[in-house]
């Protein structure tokens, strides 16, 4: 049996989503630059808001293979906050956002802390894009993560932007999805 190299069926759903049917969903995500098909890579799906639609939208990418899931998961959340996914996808957070730690916890936890930069600017929508395109990007990636405690300079908040509930671990939520790879 012939199997696509992953970088090639990325190229051909990135193709085939260009000639679609015109029925309004979010395109499929371009695919990764030659240089992210190294041994050493792994490819991502990243979840960002689409400008059109509000849906959270793939955006194909890669990560470094790390000796630990922590240490790789701390790549695709760098990865997510850095990236700027052109099209008619957009990255929810500021530019000067940055990851200040990644924690794995027990039973399928995690704990992001972000720095100060997250909390500008923004209201509901854009709280609810920052927080659930980065954790519907972690769980989806690594589904050994159910919920994610989100911190800002290493200090818990009742609120990101004045809306949803920081101070609980949060799940996904599926429902923001668009249709995923």
């Amino acid at each position: 049996m012939h199997r696509l190299p992953l970088l090639s069926f990325f190229a051909l759903l990135a193709l085939l989503a260009g000639c679609g049917g015109g029925d309004g969903t979010a395109p499929a995500a371009p695919a990764p630059s030659l240089a992210d098909n190294s041994a050493n890579r792994k490819q991502v799906v990243l979840l960002y808001p689409s400008e059109k639609d509000g849906i959270l939208a793939p955006f194909a990418s890669a990560v470094e293979i790390s000796e630990t899931p922590q240490q790789e998961m701390t790549g695709l959340l760098r990865a997510y906050l850095s990236t700027v996914p052109g099209g008619n996808l957009v990255n929810p957070f500021p530019e000067r956002t940055a990851l200040r730690a990644f924690y794995l916890e027990e039973n399928g936890r995690a704990v992001v802390d972000l720095d100060q930069w997250a909390f500008e600017g923004g209201g509901t929508d854009t709280e609810t894009y920052r927080i659930y395109g980065m954790i519907n990007t972690i769980c989806y990636n690594y589904p050994e993560i159910r919920s994610v405690k989100v911190l800002v300079d290493g200090q818990e908040r009742e609120t990101l932007l004045g809306h949803i509930d920081l101070l609980n671990y949060i799940p996904p939520e599926p429902s923001l999805n668009g249709k995923l790879p």
